[in-house]
């Protein structure tokens, strides 16, 4: 009975079975482009409803189990997804087409999408292709050159550090001049600095004021907006991409060694004895080093060599590994994306590193035919190591002294071996050294020092230093969409971020000179979120098309920041704060602050059968941070367009050959508001103390006792902008051309102006400055190929001149740099100008001294000034402009070829006409070691020379001998990658494998006449009217990695 059971069961399962497999059909075909008719590898075939699926072979064959009623979708990208109902076929051949044309293409504008042939703004995108296979840690670097307009510069070299990004000009003084970044509709100061590259669709950057109006307040600087990938209606697939390389300083201060100078000091006297010799008719001696060069030819000779402080400081090389995995799939109703991303990247110098992990989730679902919802949770890790010294010590430590004493040195000074070697510690020596004209051992006698510097060497402080900066943050954004109607979509968003930022600092004896340790906690915490609710209605009839927003929106940002400064740590190998035993009062303290910005925005798009197009936008913006009077702001736009190419009499002549032609003119104002903690409007309360009675005693309170008075009447500052383009397509779409001439005026800038002290107060907030820029921008694409062979291209220009137009009834404003230097803010020029004197040559001997113009700083072998005036004397009336930072034009070049699976990727950047003040020329090792300036350099009057003698004259740093063109040609990326064969991948169980090489910066040319190692760095000299200060930054880095992408 009991087998009996078990056989009946079996032949029910097998009759069920049999009937299954009756039903199951093998469907095959080939999938190949409609285009061109080649076979397309890598197509997803995927039967919707289900996780089963395949993909197509290197011939563009698949096979793939059915059922009658199944519907399968065939899916690859570029190309428009095909789905087929199945009913008893076998055999499905199936044609992809190419995805919209250039000209069908959406372009994400602010709060919705845009076909691209009824765009009327100036709006770029920049789709990814290749950004996850760049070895960088900040996205910003990845786009570097490629969007026209968009300036962006790494100032400080370091990894870490947010680059400087500027969209058409810098338009405000005071306030931060960074664009606007939006992930997925949700802001962020910090948006490109913690995605992951390879979750990234697209990137849109919103440059005229018509297209960023619609962000108020927020858009004066442009906006970057970027759209991250979702999932896709397909089995459940995984990608992994790994990516490690390396990388070294593609640039160093070119300096003399110890040897190399002594050699070069004792030739130059050898020319005087020469000379002397000459004139005395007779023959001359033989000139040896000095005491001072033989101790310290000595010293570097004993151990083993001078050491190249540069070499000291940077990795070489540094490292980089990049890992990131996806995970994606879904249904026809749901879909997900989850992805992590860790990178490891060493900066260039030894205690510069970034380590980082990113996660994110993305879930979205039709819930029914008309409700829908988007889930997006981003958390995130940063640890960053931020270098303790200055890079400027490492080009001007002498380089006889070694790192740290060997036995010779600590033989020498008496200091122990292994203990850092510092200049001090060479004091009151005595060296025996071999004359060379008699051949006798010889005493130098007692040198009371080689080198009278009290600064401790680099390495010891680099060594001794710790500063850690932990960041903590989290993203969770989530929306709903419901279609009311046909046409009418309700968009509500709620989403919260979180950031927790804390720096850990130590600073060690063994690295300052005085002894001195401190130890350093600070703590911000940033908490922001935002609601957003949208009404969204289009509908398209009888040729018209007719697009309406309506929106209101809140966010509030709340931000505490705190500061302890602890000192006198007795033991050393305790470095967290309560190893100090002084609290430094004046740097502990804290602060917080809250930001709220209420919101009303509307657009309204038309277009007439596609030919003329307007658009008309406007947002209100309430912000606490004003006083009552000018608390809210409006922003409105309106851009116009005209599809010439449309029109019948264009498409009956020419519209073969060009078949886009747009004309497009818009106007709007956007505006900028204060930051955290600017506190504008009130005036701050801070501790004072008090005398009461006739004590004489002394009580603490609080009071206003801040240097800036509060202003309540300021107000948003804005920028009015007209942008006028045109848009160009060649040959179907093979060749595209737009450009752009735009023309804005920032006003009501917000400056500290002077006011009177009867007030109790130095400065004041007030909108008094206004700020032009103007310029044209050209971008020109190629899309051609033939077979396997294709190649796109792309090219940019972008032009733009900088001028002030008012700055509170000051005609001028003189401020002085770092040492010397000086920078002039004047109406009707740039913001920002040096400022010094103008040199010709140098005052060889005293008859060119006392026949040229000259003042009372000017000596023999010093620099020649320029008579401006022509006066006849040299004094500060001769002061003029000697540069400015701002670039005549940048520009970028990226190429893509691809031949079947090889593909060839490089790009060109660079910047042309900005310059810098090179700080380094202040102190008298560089210009004393540094190669260039020691080249041909003055010192004797009666040998010629072509450059100034060291500390003689007046300081470089108040002249144009200073000033370097920061000019540069880089050939920024380039990726050259091969994709395995399908066929061959399938035997390894993979869908996809993918190897490739990237190098960033493998060709590196700065202009002749700069010494720096890093074209692009400024220093920051907290002050707004300082730009383009150059002293202590990273060089340049070069960077190769090896990389590999395998699907599964």
């Amino acid at each position: 009975m009991y087998f009996k059971k078990i056989i009946t069961v079996f032949l029910i399962v097998l009759s069920h079975c049999t009937l299954l497999a009756q039903d199951s059909i093998t469907l095959e075909g080939t999938v190949t482009s409609r285009e061109d008719g080649i076979p397309i590898p890598g197509v997803n075939v995927l039967i919707l409803k289900s996780n089963t699926g395949t993909t197509t072979d290197f011939d563009g064959l698949y096979q793939l189990k059915v059922k009658k009623g199944d519907v399968v979708s065939f899916s690859f990208t570029g190309k428009k997804t095909i789905t087929v109902a199945i009913d008893n076929q076998t055999r499905l051949d199936i044609a992809l087409e190419e995805e919209a044309s250039e000209l069908e293409q959406v372009v994400v504008i602010g709060y919705g999408v845009q076909k691209k042939s009824s765009l009327t703004a100036s709006v770029s995108k920049l789709e990814n292709t290749n950004l996850d296979e760049l070895p960088y840690s900040d996205v910003s670097n990845s786009i570097k050159g490629k969007i026209a307009g968009v300036q962006i510069r790494n100032t400080t070299g370091n990894v870490g550090d947010e680059p400087e990004i500027i969209v058409r000009g810098i338009g405000s003084i005071s306030l931060s001049s960074a664009p606007l970044v939006v992930v997925d509709g949700f802001p962020f100061d910090d948006g490109l600095q913690f995605i992951n590259p390879s979750t990234i669709e697209s990137i849109e950057v919103l440059k005229d004021a018509s297209s960023t109006a619609i962000y108020g307040s927020r858009g004066a600087n442009g906006v970057i907006l970027i759209t991250t990938k979702e999932g896709k209606a397909e089995k459940t697939s995984f990608e992994f991409k790994s990516l490690s390389g390396f990388k070294q300083a593609a640039r160093r201060i070119d300096i003399l060694d110890a040897i190399e100078f002594s050699d070069l000091d004792r030739s130059r006297d050898q020319l005087v004895e020469n000379f002397n010799a000459q004139q005395e008719n007779r023959e001359p001696n033989f000139v040896n080093y000095d005491n001072v060069q033989i101790g310290k030819r000595t010293i570097a000779q004993n151990i083993g060599g001078p050491t190249n402080w540069q070499d000291e400081a940077l990795r070489n090389p540094a490292r980089i590994e990049n890992y990131q995995l996806n995970v994606y799939g879904g249904s026809s109703r749901t879909n997900y994306l989850i992805s992590a991303n860790y990178i490891y990247n060493e900066g260039l110098r030894k205690d510069n590193d970034l380590e980082r992990l990113n996660l994110s989730a993305r879930l979205k679902s039709k819930l029914s035919d008309n409700l829908s919802f988007d889930l997006k949770i981003n958390p995130s890790y940063t640890l960053t190591r931020r270098s303790s010294i200055n890079f400027t010590d490492t080009g001007r430590y002498e380089t006889w002294i070694p790192v740290r004493h060997n036995q010779y040195t600590s033989d020498l000074t008496g200091q122990p071996v292994g203990s850092f070697a510092h200049a001090l510690h060479f004091r009151n020596l005595n060296f025996d050294y071999v004359n060379p004209t008699t051949g006798l051992t010889e005493n130098t006698g007692n040198i009371e020092s080689l080198w009278t510097s009290s600064n401790f060497n680099p390495i010891s402080r680099q060594e001794a230093s710790r500063r850690n900066r932990f960041e903590y943050r989290l993203l969770a954004n989530g929306s709903v969409k419901w279609k009311i109607a046909q046409g009418l979509t309700l968009r509500s968003s709620l989403g919260g971020y979180v950031r927790y930022r804390t720096g850990e600092e130590y600073f060690g004896s063994a690295g300052d000179r005085d002894g001195e340790t401190e130890g350093i906690l600070a703590d911000q915490l940033t908490v922001k979120y935002i609601n957003e609710n949208t009404l969204n209605y289009n509908r398209d009839f009888n040729g018209h098309d007719l697009g309406i927003l309506l929106g209101i929106t809140y966010e509030n940002t709340t931000e505490r920041f705190s500061n302890l400064r602890i000192t006198n740590f007795d033991d050393e190998t305790i470095t967290t704060l309560n190893g100090g035993t002084i609290i430094d009062l004046n740097n502990t303290f804290t602060l917080k602050d809250k930001t709220i910005l209420s919101s009303y925005l509307g657009r309204i798009n038309y277009a007439y059968k596609d030919r003329y197009l307007i658009s008309v936008a406007g947002r209100a913006d309430g912000f606490n941070k004003f006083g009552k009077n000018n608390k809210y702001g409006f922003f409105p736009s309106v851009s116009v367009g005209w599809n010439v190419a449309n029109e019948n009499f264009w498409r009956n002549s020419i519209g073969n050959t060009i078949n886009n032609l747009k004309l497009r003119s818009s106007w709007g104002i956007s505006g900028s508001a204060p930051a955290l903690f600017d506190f504008l409007a009130p005036t701050i309360v801070d501790f004072a103390n008090y005398s009461l009675g006739n004590t004489g005693g002394v009580t603490t309170g609080q009071g206003e006792v801040d240097f800036l008075q509060g202003n309540p009447d300021i107000t948003w500052e804005t920028n009015t902008e007209f942008n006028n383009g045109i848009d160009l397509g060649l040959f179907n779409g093979a060749v595209n051309l737009t450009v752009d001439y735009y023309y804005k005026l920032s006003e009501k800038l917000l400056l500290r102006q002077q006011i009177s002290n009867s007030t109790g107060f130095d400065e004041q907030w007030n909108n008094i400055g206004k700020v032009q820029n103007s310029g044209w921008e050209f971008d020109l694409s190629t899309n051609l190929g033939k077979g396997k062979l294709k190649w796109q291209g792309s090219a940019n220009i972008s032009f733009n001149e900088n001028k002030l137009i008012s700055f509170g009834g000051s005609e001028r404003i003189i401020n002085n740099g770092e040492r010397t230097d000086q920078y002039i803010t004047r109406v009707g020029e740039p913001y920002i100008q040096f400022y010094g004197y103008r040199t010709d040559g140098i005052f060889q001997n005293a008859d060119d001294l006392a026949n040229s113009p000259s003042g009372i700083a000017d000596a023999v072998g010093g620099l020649k000034r320029v008579d401006v005036n022509g006066d006849g004397i040299i004094n500060e009336d001769d002061r003029t402009v000697i540069g400015d930072p701002f670039p005549d034009f940048i520009w970028g070049f990226t190429n893509t070829f691809t031949y079947g699976n090889l593909d060839l990727n490089f790009s060109f950047q660079g910047s042309q006409g900005g310059e810098v003040v090179w700080g380094e020329a202040f102190y008298n090792e560089v210009a004393r070691y540094g190669t260039t300036y020691a080249e041909d350099q003055w010192f004797n009057e009666n040998i010629p020379a072509s450059r100034p003698g060291i500390r003689i004259g007046v300081p470089w740093l108040e002249t144009d001998y200073a000033v370097q063109d920061a000019s540069y040609i880089s050939l920024r990326e380039v990726v050259l990658g091969y994709s395995i064969p399908t066929h061959s991948v399938n035997k390894m169980g993979l869908e996809k494998m993918r190897i490739y090489i990237s190098g960033q910066n493998l060709w590196y040319s700065a202009a002749d006449d700069y010494l720096g190692n890093n074209p692009e760095g400024t220093t920051d000299r907290n002050n707004v009217l300082i730009r383009g200060y150059q002293r202590g930054v990273t060089p340049v880095q070069r960077q190769l990695a090896l990389g590999l992408d395998i699907n599964f």
